[in-house]
């Protein structure tokens, strides 16, 4: 877990300090911060399966590049996230730090109840979210818009 930390650590620090969130519709406002959830969640996800995926094993190629893999998903889904999350709220870096360690603490549970409850959870969902990232996004702003009375 040390290393998913340092991952969050590094995350935050490739972006600029001073960006504020705009002023956005506030369903607009509300999609992009539920969209970055859902990106987080799966930024956790997918840096729990890369590790684990070479953990305590003898590593071969095959292991290392799906665990690369993995990797790739986590820091594209963190990716958008962040960028998500600093359209969504001024103090982004805070926002982005609580729900990563929440994510990470949901899933260590997870892992403790069932070891395959994490995968079953979030597996499709998170493969999904990561490959149509604009299309969740409209999701989340359809179920805003839905939800405001008129």
């Amino acid at each position: 877990m040390k290393k998913l930390a340092l991952i969050a650590v590094i995350c935050l620090n490739l972006f600029p300090k001073s960006v504020a969130a705009q002023q956005l519709d506030p369903n607009l406002q509300k999609a992009f911060s539920n969209a970055s959830l859902e990106l987080i969640e799966c930024s956790a996800f997918f840096a729990i399966i890369s590790e684990s995926t070479i953990a305590g094993r003898e590593t071969n190629a095959e292991a290392v590049n799906l665990s690369q893999a993995y990797r790739n998903f986590s820091t594209k889904a963190g990716v958008y996230a962040v960028e998500w999350l600093k359209r969504a709220a001024p103090d982004w870096k805070q926002i982005y730090g609580r729900r990563l360690t929440r994510a990470f603490d949901v899933m260590e549970k997870d892992i403790a109840a069932d070891s395959l409850a994490l995968f079953r959870k979030y597996a499709g969902p998170c493969q999904d979210a990561v490959s149509r990232p604009a299309d969740r996004l409209k999701e989340w702003l359809r179920i805003e818009i839905e939800q405001t009375p008129e």
